[in-house]
């Protein structure tokens, strides 16, 4: 005997699934709103690309920020994730952007400055390139004037 109980286990993995499923369960980072209203009212248009599934449009929508997105992409409904070049192009069609013109903030070198430099979007790691939201507002905004 292993002292591992199967009914347990996929038990709690059941509750993982159910409660992670909600946005009772996640926060906004701090700035993140603001930032993103900002850049929405400034007529920047902004795109989810994620290699989550379904479940992100729920969430989206009860972390109250759905609305402010042009598109949102999620690989387990397009076929393909991230660093795969056709999710982010996927992306730029939705909201008509060139790619020299957008620019992808994430947190995986390859998944995400990979996959984004793959097309010609420029891309900014998290912790690296930018610290917060008030310098992904600053760094669009002075790049849109």
């Amino acid at each position: 005997a292993t002292g591992f109980d199967n009914s347990n286990y996929f038990e709690e993995v059941y509750r993982g699934c159910i409660h992670y499923a909600n946005g009772d369960a996640w926060h906004l980072p701090e700035g993140a709103y603001e930032t993103m209203l900002c850049l929405k009212d400034s007529g920047v248009k902004l795109a989810v690309v994620s290699n989550f599934d379904s479940r992100l449009r729920k969430l989206l929508k009860d972390l109250n920020v759905l609305h402010l997105f042009d598109a949102v992409i999620i690989s387990s409904e397009v076929g393909y994730e991230k660093p795969d070049d056709k999710i982010f192009r996927a992306a730029l069609d939705e909201i008509s952007v060139d790619a020299s013109k957008a620019v992808h903030v994430g947190d995986d070198i390859k998944a995400d400055k990979a996959g984004a430099n793959a097309v010609g979007i420029d891309c900014w790691l998290w912790g690296t390139d930018v610290k917060n939201f008030a310098d992904i507002q600053n760094r669009i905004l002075q790049s849109e004037s």
